[in-house]
C-alpha cells in the first residue's frame, strides 16, 4: 500500500523539488519520499529512503506498479533527512542531505505534474519543508 498525498494547483515539469523526512515508526517499512509529475495516485515519479533497508531509492509508479530506476546505500537512522530531486526533460538526479546518490533517465511522465509526498505500508513519517521550482530544460 503506498501513501500517497498530492499538493492541489501544483503543476511542474522540468524541476527542483525537495523535502524533509523524519522516521517516526513501521514494522514493515519507515521513512518516505517526495513525489512529482503525479498525474493522479497511481502515475508519478517517486525517490524515498527507507533506514529499515539503510536504502534511498528511485521509482516510476505507472498505473499503481512500482518499477525502481535506481538505488543507493544509504546508512538509516531516525534523524531529519533532506530529499533532493531535479528532473529535466527525462534526466532525474537525487540527493540524500546534500550527497548526489541517484542518476537515471526516464520518459514515462513526459508532462507537468503535481508534487507531493509518500510513505509506504505501516511507516509513521513527518515531512516538513516541501519545496518545488520550476527549472529551464537547456534540452
Amino acid at each position: 500500500m503506498f501513501n500517497v498525498a498530492l499538493v492541489e494547483g501544483t503543476s511542474l515539469k522540468d524541476l527542483g523539488v525537495s523535502v524533509r523526512v523524519k522516521p517516526k515508526a513501521g514494522k514493515l517499512d519507515q521513512g518516505g519520499g517526495v513525489v512529482w509529475r503525479a498525474k493522479d495516485k497511481d502515475n508519478y515519479y517517486v525517490a524515498r529512503f527507507n533506514p529499515l533497508e539503510d536504502n534511498l531509492r528511485l521509482y516510476k509508479v505507472e498505473n499503481g506498479k512500482r518499477t525502481q530506476l535506481d538505488h543507493a546505500d544509504a546508512p538509516g537512522d531516525r534523524d531529519w533527512h533532506t530529499l533532493k530531486i531535479t528532473m529535466q526533460g527525462r534526466e532525474i538526479t537525487g540527493w540524500l542531505d546534500g550527497k548526489k546518490l541517484l542518476v537515471a533517465e526516464d520518459s514515462t511522465f513526459p508532462d507537468a505534474g503535481r508534487i507531493g509526498v509518500w510513505s509506504k505500508a505501516d511507516a509513521q513519517s513527518y515531512f516538513d519543508d516541501l519545496k518545488a521550482e520550476a527549472v529551464n530544460s537547456a534540452k
